[in-house]
């Protein structure tokens, strides 16, 4: 017995700074399962995944220590690892998931959305470096006696390594097997979030990376060509009724619905917009739920000019720019010879959105180098709504880039609704009310700034001979206050105007099927709608989606994380509920293979 003993007690006499280690590793993963879970759900920590990811972990970024005893490497792996965690926190606040593995290739866009980095930083991430400190302190503190404790033995340290690591191999023994099992909870509406908890970060990137060199099987092809082969088509315009021949259309940063003809303590937030919906030719609908994903603004912009959902996680347009995308862009051109032109006061490499409005079919793109920069209020110093519409209207009343009477596609992209949603003093035009959150307060602030910038472009293409031919349609690329809504929701005035679900407007000028209605759709829906607005529906892909304006919409969308929304009091039946799932995989599959390019 005092031979067992003796033995047991060796095989953990594991020096102090083994354990300081193992004790700070395993804190700072904890910390980042608590501070996720938090604003997510607490699942995860009644699953057995969640508890064998973090050991083993902690085991692995402690082993160079106990091989090598070299206490600044770990410092460093603490250190990098924070930064992952809490850059991993942070990127979740807006665009609820971790970071994507392809994203890390991308830190370059970082650069020119810094106020958005900060504002994302709560006061509960310095525990990062407060259990880093900690470690560091207990480490340097005695470190002499810490050198002359005996090394702690390599083999019994491997050898509880290798428990938790064998429970791993022995649930997900392959590759096939481990994606599997990391979809049970991607999948699910309800568990969607827990993943980057139940198996960690490492665990998500090991993922992707083993999700980027997949094939797709018989099995799946014929699954998405009868999902394809089953899409309702567009349909076709009343007799009587014709279609406009030029779009324009205005991408409005992070607008939200609620803001739409808000009278907020007797003050309209958006007067102009508030103006156009009452005019007898304009549709109208402020349940249209945001879709974007990881890629935010440009799959905003996938959403409505392709008809295509996000990829299930990354971003489409740094992994595949150079797929085949049938749009509206290339319709246009095919029905009337149009000529399509991006206007925009962000950078082209931003998103990769140059080349991917290219490959769109976009014939021209006016951005942040042919602006003159001013109303710069941001922190990024990129051109304002207001001075945007105004230089744009200069550069089109040249004539040079869409000639009056001739066919256009006309693309304008919006910056200042950018969080933190941030205007001068002077620029402030609104009374806010006491017991108004900030957040809430400046994000009226800048929808009424915008609402008034938008009048500056709408009142120009009326002004135009070929206004009665020109369709105008100014939407949200994605719905605005991310991880700000519940702050708003926990306050008396949050409850009474901003609403809980990520709805943006869809305002068409000039519509051919003039209306306004409550039924919930998705960004998805909108190109269909727009193609049977135009009149196009010979056109080769009629989207995911289903035109607003089909008495057969079925009144409900799916959000990113797989939960669906529908219009109040309506019951959707499972065939309907399994279409919209669809719609998502579909979507997934067609941009990971370029489903959609020529047959050869």
């Amino acid at each position: 017995m005092n031979n067992f003993s003796s033995s047991i007690k060796q095989f953990f006499n594991w020096d102090r700074g083994t354990l300081i280690l193992l004790g700070a590793f395993f804190c700072t993963f904890m910390a980042f399962n608590v501070m996720w879970c938090s604003w997510t759900t607490f699942t995860p920590f009644s699953h057995f995944p969640l508890y064998i990811s973090t050991i083993l972990m902690t085991l692995l970024l402690t082993l160079p220590y106990v091989i090598k005893r070299c206490k600044w490497l770990e410092i460093l792996l603490l250190i990098l690892l924070d930064f992952l965690l809490l850059a991993n926190l942070m990127y979740a606040r807006t665009y609820f998931n971790v970071i994507p593995l392809s994203s890390y290739t991308n830190a370059g866009n970082l650069q020119d959305f810094m106020p958005s980095v900060w504002t994302s930083l709560r006061w509960a991430d310095l525990i990062f470096p407060l259990i880093t400190c900690a470690a560091i302190l207990l480490l340097t503190r005695n470190n002499s006696a810490i050198v002359r404790q005996p090394k702690t033995p390599l083999i019994p340290y491997l050898i509880t390594l290798a428990i938790p690591l064998l429970c791993v191999l022995i649930c997900v023994p392959t590759p096939a097997k481990y994606k599997e099992e990391y979809r049970k909870y991607y999948n699910n509406a309800y568990a969607y979030q827990s993943t980057p908890v139940m198996y960690s970060v490492f665990g998500s990137l090991l993922y992707d990376a083993l999700v980027k060199y997949e094939t797709l099987t018989p099995a799946e092809q014929k699954e998405t060509d009868d999902f394809i082969a089953s899409l309702p088509g567009i349909e076709k315009l009343p007799e009587g009724v014709t279609p406009p021949e030029n779009l324009v259309v205005i991408f409005c940063e992070s607008l939200e619905s609620w803001v739409i003809g808000l009278d907020y303590d007797g003050q309209q937030v958006t007067p102009n917009i508030n103006k156009w919906l009452t005019d007898s030719t304009t549709y109208y609908n402020p349940h249209v739920l945001s879709q974007a994903k990881d890629g935010r603004s440009i799959d905003g912009q996938l959403l409505l000019l392709t008809g295509l959902m996000p990829l299930r996680q990354g971003t489409y347009s740094t992994q595949f720019p150079d797929d085949y995308f049938p749009s509206i862009q290339k319709a246009l051109k095919q029905a009337h010879g149009s000529r399509a032109t991006l206007m925009t006061g962000d950078k082209e490499y931003v998103w990769n959105q140059g080349r991917i409005a290219r490959s769109m079919g976009t014939d021209s793109i006016i951005s942040f180098p042919d602006f003159r920069i001013e109303d710069a209020f941001t922190g990024r110093k990129h051109i304002g709504d207001r001075a945007l519409m105004r230089q744009s209207v200069e550069k089109l009343k040249r004539g040079d880039i869409w000639p009056e009477n001739t066919p256009a596609f006309l693309q304008l992209v919006t910056y200042s609704g950018h969080g933190p949603f941030r205007l001068p003093d002077s620029e402030k035009k609104l009374r806010i009310l006491p017991g108004t959150p900030q957040i809430m307060a400046d994000y009226m602030q800048v929808a009424h700034y915008t609402d008034q910038a938008l009048a500056l472009m709408i009142d120009y293409l009326r002004s135009r001979p070929d206004w009665h031919k020109t369709m105008v349609v100014i939407t949200g690329d994605h719905e605005g206050l991310a991880a700000w809504r519940a702050e708003c929701l926990a306050s008396e005035p949050g409850r009474r105007y901003v609403n809980p679900e990520q709805f943006v407007p869809l305002i068409i000028l000039n519509s051919p099927l003039p209306g306004h209605s409550e039924k919930v759709m998705g960004q998805a829906d909108i190109y269909p709608t727009l193609l049977h607005l135009l009149g196009l529906r010979d056109y080769e892909w009629p989207g995911v989606g289903h035109s607003i304006l089909s008495p057969t919409h079925p009144g409900a969308a799916i959000n990113p994380q797989g939960k669906i929304v529908t219009t109040p009091g309506k019951k959707l039946p499972t065939a309907t509920e399994q279409t919209l799932q669809k719609q998502r995989e579909t979507s997934d599959r067609i941009l990971r293979y370029n489903l959609l390019r020529p047959k050869q």
